[in-house]
């Protein structure tokens, strides 16, 4: 966003809560994601707070076998590849304090996007209705949440995902106690 300013793209965070939101799980953070991390000048401070996955491991939950092992040390077209899981509240705490003010604006739940030509249309609950260029739903819903163990949980740095027909389940690491689920 303080990128955006800089360029003179106007851009708004919508909110649905009435204050900055502590609770939720974790995100799931890629090369791309790291890169503007460090654009806005955060990535750095994260970086030392999470563990990067080097490996996703995919196992059928039909055949019980181990159907894929993939590196993410391999260098992609424009550099390393870059993979951890952050602590949403964390990512969240450090992104406002970044952004100018009036970025954000709380209390905004949205109803429904509308799209219109090239646009969309997002109606918000208090009747405002904004036009921009705003994503609309993809058809999917995950089921998310996150384990918090007293002890380390002696996890790999590695995405583990189990599938099967129609199914998938994967879990990562976060932290020394905590792996987050999805």
């Amino acid at each position: 966003m303080k990128i955006l300013c800089r360029l003179g793209i106007r851009s708004l965070v919508l909110e649905s809560s009435g204050s900055l939101r502590i609770t939720g799980f974790t995100i799931g953070t890629w090369t791309n994601a790291w890169k503007a991390l460090d654009v806005v000048g955060i990535g750095d401070s994260l970086r030392q707070q999470y563990k990067q996955i080097y490996w996703n491991l995919s196992t059928s939950t039909i055949s019980g076998l181990q159907a894929a092992a993939m590196s993410f040390v391999a260098k992609g077209k424009y550099g390393d590849h870059e993979f951890r899981c952050v602590n949403r509240k964390l990512l969240l705490e450090a992104l406002a304090k970044e952004l100018p003010s009036g970025t954000i604006r709380f209390s905004s739940k949205v109803v429904s996007i509308e799209i219109s030509g090239f646009y969309k249309l997002v109606h918000l609950v208090d009747g405002t209705t904004l036009k921009t260029k705003a994503p609309t739903f993809t058809g999917r819903a995950p089921i998310r949440g996150c384990v918090n163990f007293k002890s380390n949980h002696g996890f790999e740095p590695k995405f583990f995902q189990f599938f099967g027909k129609a199914f998938r389940l994967c879990f990562l690491p976060y932290e020394d106690n905590g792996v987050y689920w999805f």
